[in-house]
Parts: C-alpha cells; structure tokens; sequence
C-alpha cells in the first residue's frame, strides 16, 4: 500500500476499531489526517476510538473538527452529546443530543440520551418524556423501556413501570438487572411473593446466579417463608460467599442482621 494515502491510513483504522484496538486506531487516523488533514470522517472515526478509550475531552474536539469541516449532522451531535454525558456535564449533553433530534426527529438516540442526562439529575418527569419519545420511534430497544421502567417507578407510577419492565423482559430475557428491578418494584409495594414469582422467571436460565440467589433469600424472609431462604442462602454462600453482604443493604434492622450473621457465621465454620 502506499504509505501516502490517506484512505488506506483511515481504512487501516477501520479494521483496528473493529478489532478493539483502539490506540493503533487512533494512530492510523492520525496518519490519515497528516497526510490529509481535511478527512472529516478520519476525525469522526478517532472521536469514537477516543470515546471507546473513555478520552472524552479529546473525542470532543475530534468530534467538532468533524463538524468545522463537514457542517453539522444529527450523528455528530449524538456523539458529542454521549461524550459530555460521559464527562457528567449533563446541560451540555442534554443541549447536543436535543440538537441532533432538531436535525433528525427520528432519531432515537438522542431522544434517549437526553432522557439519559435528565435522568442522572433525577428530572424524572422530564426524562420520561424523552424516554417515551425514544420508544415511540423505537420500541424493540428493551434499553429504552428499562430506562421508561426506572423513570416511572420513580415518579410513583408503579403499574406503568411494571408495564415497561414486562416488555423490556421480553425483549431482553438475559438482563439480570431488569429482573431485579422488576421484582423489587412487588417487594416494596410489600408483595414479597408477587417479587419471588418474577425473579423465579428471571432465574430460570441463569440457577446459579449469586446476584439473583441473594436477591431470592431478602424475598423469602419478608415472605416469612425462612426454610426456603435457608436454601438458596446456603448455595448463594457457597458459589460467592462475600455476597452476603448486600442482604445487610435490605435488613437495616438490628436484630435481624444479629440472626443472618449467626446463620452466616454457621456456614463458615461448617465449610473452612
């Protein structure tokens, strides 16, 4: 190849990006845009190898280069909102993902990320409407009903959220967090059977997973049901014996936290 073309250099990093190798990336875009310094797709591909390495304030002014050269599009304005969402600088981000659905309606994205930068400053209500936004347009992204789910919840409309947790499950059965959070939304609402009914479903194909085993035991004992929680604590320790400690989390009471580390403490000196 020649080694004064730029489209072999930026063509080099496609292949690198693909591969995850994100800094022979970046050097090959590099290489592209001093041989053509001009390549505004050289300086949008660095800016996402910028961002896979978490470089955000560098995928920035790659990402504004773009947008010197080229003019501005829904897409650079997505990116540049994610990377100052990354940077917690949330008005920023909620200011270039709401310019790239000016440019682009359709763009679900954006939607979701400035519902994304709202929700991490607990503007619920805001969030939402964007979230809802992001569904309409698209609503097989199961991401996009667990955000709408939390939003929800948090806001005090359990049967919605309920209602957006149940698609993003069947949308996504392997998300272990949409299980848990699913099932924790019955467990405050003081159903604890109605949370051990949903986990159970979550559990079907992951048996053996710790998170979902703790989450089980806390169920059962606000269920009264302690033999059953005995069970699922004994494998839980057992797979992952420092787990335990997210049970305190959800036991604030003294006496109860006394009873679980007598069990625990048991099992130590059973199994050492």
């Amino acid at each position: 190849e020649d080694p004064y073309s730029s489209a072999a250099w930026y063509n080099l990093g496609i292949v690198c990006n693909k591969l995850e190798k994100y800094d022979e990336a970046i050097d090959a875009y590099g290489y592209a845009l001093a041989i053509y310094e001009n390549f505004a797709s050289a300086h949008f591909n660095m800016g996402n190898s910028l961002v896979n390495l978490e470089r955000y304030q560098e995928a920035l002014e790659s990402f504004n280069k773009t947008i010197e050269i080229e003019g501005p599009s829904p897409e650079v304005y997505c990116c540049i909102g994610a990377a100052y969402e990354n940077l917690e600088q949330y008005d920023l981000g909620l200011k270039y993902f709401q310019k790239s659905s000016k440019l682009d309606s359709l763009n679900d994205e954006a939607w979701f990320g400035a519902g994304s930068c709202l929700q991490k400053q607990e503007k619920w209500y805001q969030a939402l409407h964007f979230f809802n936004k992001a569904i309409k347009i698209n609503h097989l992204n199961p991401e996009y009903w667990k955000a709408a789910a939390n939003a929800e919840f948090k806001i005090g409309n359990i049967i919605s959220s309920i209602s957006a947790y149940e698609e993003a499950a069947n949308l996504a059965p392997d998300d272990k967090d949409v299980w848990l959070d699913w099932s924790f939304i019955y467990y405050e609402q003081g159903e604890p059977m109605k949370a051990v009914d949903v986990l159970a479903q979550g559990m079907a194909d992951s048996p053996k997973d710790t998170d979902f085993l703790y989450r089980m035991v806390v169920y059962l004992i606000e269920a009264g049901q302690f033999k059953e929680a005995f069970t699922y604590l004994e494998n839980a320790l057992i797979l992952d014996f420092e787990g335990h400690k997210i049970l305190f989390d959800f036991f604030p009471k003294l006496e109860t936290q006394k009873a679980l580390y007598k069990i625990i403490d048991q099992f130590r000196n059973e199994n050492s």
